[in-house]
């Protein structure tokens, strides 16, 4: 079900629900895509002791105006955000995946200036090509996994 965030009083429960579950499962990596993308940053936001890591697949978008205690907050969770192809290609009323992907550059160099672990990754600039927005659904999907658990594995050494 598509998420109504955007027409709720600034205020969205699935937040804390979501940093309420990581609590309860201790230390979760907590796997978003799309329009619900940024929502285990929200959710970092309400309580992070939960949260051992975030990846984010194509987040719709992520915030530039964050506050220094909101990054720093968010700073002591590792997190990879992974876009595909067709960046350049618009959905919907005035979205772009490549600004979406320019927005999510910036706020992982906010999140490392203030000594977090926030890292973008543009496939297609790593060799692996083919990726529609529905990454996990691709041809290269195992590829895609691999990168992700390679990444959870160098989190823990």
């Amino acid at each position: 079900m598509p998420d109504i965030s955007g027409i709720l009083p600034n205020y969205n429960a699935n937040y804390k629900a979501l940093s309420m579950l990581a609590n309860d499962l201790e230390k979760a990596v907590l796997i978003s895509h799309s329009q619900s993308g940024f929502f285990p940053m929200e959710a970092a936001l309400v309580d992070p002791k939960g949260i051992a890591a975030i990846v984010a697949l194509e987040p719709g978008y992520c915030p530039t105006n964050l506050s220094k205690e909101q990054l720093k907050r968010l700073s002591n969770i590792p997190m990879l955000i992974i876009f595909g192809d067709y960046l350049d290609t618009t959905t919907g009323i005035d979205h772009s995946w490549q600004r979406a992907c320019e927005q999510c550059e910036t706020f992982s160099k906010s999140i490392n200036e203030v000594g977090g672990n926030a890292q973008v990754v543009r496939l297609a600039d790593e060799g692996i090509k083919g990726n529609s927005h529905m990454l996990m659904q691709d041809n290269n999907h195992l590829q895609l996994a691999d990168k992700v658990m390679k990444w959870m594995d160098s989190l823990e050494q």
